[in-house]
């Protein structure tokens, strides 16, 4: 609830309007680094000749233990580490004096780099008027469903001020692909469906696991202190949990809602 690395004097710049989780495949790494730039990923670093690295030549390990390192992998060659051989081009965050100036080359697939990858796709201007309502404090922490992959989740939300619009709705989709439809509706009273829809719904499908932001194509006006609801119908077909919930840190009750 109070993040202790907050620096206060710093300025906002951007607001994260979507996040994607991709997939531990040498394509589609290439793919996001191509059109989004460098990528988070995870990787096993304890193995031997890691920590000594100096920059020389390729690192190689086919272990199979647990990550336990974030790096950031910046680009790639598909000769990199012997003819035919390719590897991935990776910043490290144990400053200058490591490895190749803080960079580290690495076959694919070794150490498990490639792990938990992930990158922001797409940004948006900090706008000190605009209010971000929710109520996951940790984000997407675990996931929940009722065994056939497809099911529905509400959740209330009440503006806190007068003359308020809202201007776009979010959703987590727990893996990829997920099949949405997004609305935003005026009543729900806890168990039958909401009633008088306001916006949407939106519908499409999103390829990977991650956040995702609808703009409204009109604005809707709201009232302070009266709930709106928003309405996910979720399906990731064979992944059987397609509710994404934050079951840690402080929790609200009769905030949210799944049925199926």
């Amino acid at each position: 609830p109070t993040p202790a690395c907050v620096n206060p004097a710093c300025s906002y710049l951007k607001q994260v309007k979507e996040w994607r989780i991709i997939p531990n495949d040498v394509d589609a790494i290439k793919a996001a680094i191509q059109t989004y730039g460098p990528v988070y990923t995870s990787m096993y670093a304890s193995f031997p000749g890691f920590g000594t690295y100096n920059g020389t030549g390729c690192l190689t390990y086919s272990g199979t233990e647990n990550t336990n390192h974030a790096v950031l992998i910046v680009g790639w060659d598909d000769d990199l580490c012997g003819s035919g051989v390719g590897g991935w081009i990776v910043k490290n965050s144990w400053g200058t004096s490591w490895g190749d100036n803080g960079y580290f080359y690495i076959t694919w697939g070794s150490a498990r780099i490639g792990s938990g990858t992930n990158v922001i796709t797409e940004l948006r201007d900090y706008d000190p008027n605009m209010t971000v309502y929710y109520y996951d404090d940790w984000g997407w922490w675990s996931s929940v469903g009722y065994g056939d992959g497809h099911d529905y989740a509400v959740v209330e939300i009440t503006p806190q001020a007068a003359d308020e619009f809202v201007h776009s709705l979010h959703f987590w989709a727990t893996a990829g692909p997920t099949t949405y439809a997004i609305s935003l509706w005026d009543g729900f009273n806890g168990s039958t469906a909401p009633t008088s829809l306001l916006a949407g719904p939106f519908s499409g499908t999103v390829n990977e696991a991650g956040y995702y932001t609808i703009d409204l194509p009109v604005p809707v006006a709201v009232s302070a202190g009266d709930p709106v609801y928003i309405l996910a119908d979720l399906n990731t077909g064979t992944y059987l949990y397609p509710i994404p919930y934050d079951d840690t840190g402080p929790m609200e009750t009769n905030k949210s809602y799944i049925s199926n």
